[in-house]
């Protein structure tokens, strides 16, 4: 697997390593239940130390090259807008957006950028997600990127198991609609 930097760029976003200075803004962003309903272990209510928390995981993650845990910057105004996660042990991605950056198409600039990265700079086989029941838009994003899916599958989630949908992606089809 071919390790990258840690910077990339879309049309209008860029996905960098989490600064220690993002903490600051992670709860404005993830403490909304409208948007920490949707992920599956990202604690409510959420505070500074568990913005100072996610910093330094995120950090750990790249630093033992166990995946890929960026921020997503709107590149004009410099703004910590979201996060995305890439396991290159498992093939997992998650993306997550602040309510207010939600309807621009951002999520598929992310899924894109995300897929990218793993399928073709880290050669990975497959991706793949969970979304859970609900969750519309992110199904939309996903579909619309190529991800299929072919049904529900057990997924933990705060804590507990729920049924959640499966979506996944393989190198060899995503290469086909290149």
């Amino acid at each position: 697997m071919i390790w990258r930097p840690f910077t990339r760029q879309s049309e209008r976003l860029t996905f960098r390593r989490f600064k220690r200075a993002d903490a600051k803004a992670l709860p404005a962003l993830l403490d909304d239940w409208q948007v920490a309903k949707w992920l599956s272990r990202t604690p409510f209510p959420y505070s500074h130390q568990d913005g100072r928390d996610w910093i330094r995981i995120s950090r750990s993650v790249l630093r033992r090259r166990r995946g890929y845990s960026l921020a997503i910057i709107e590149t004009d105004s410099k703004q910590l807008i979201g996060g995305l996660g890439l396991s290159t042990e498992t093939g997992e991605i998650g993306y997550w957006l602040g309510r207010d950056h939600w309807g621009k198409g951002y999520a598929t600039e992310t899924v894109n950028m995300i897929t990218q990265l793993g399928l073709v700079d880290s050669d990975m086989p497959k991706l793949w997600a969970m979304v859970m029941p609900g969750n519309g838009a992110s199904k939309r994003v996903l579909e619309k990127v190529g991800y299929l899916s072919p049904g529900t599958r057990p997924h933990r989630f705060r804590g507990g198991e729920q049924s959640a949908h499966y979506y996944h992606l393989q190198q060899w089809e995503w290469q086909a609609a290149i």
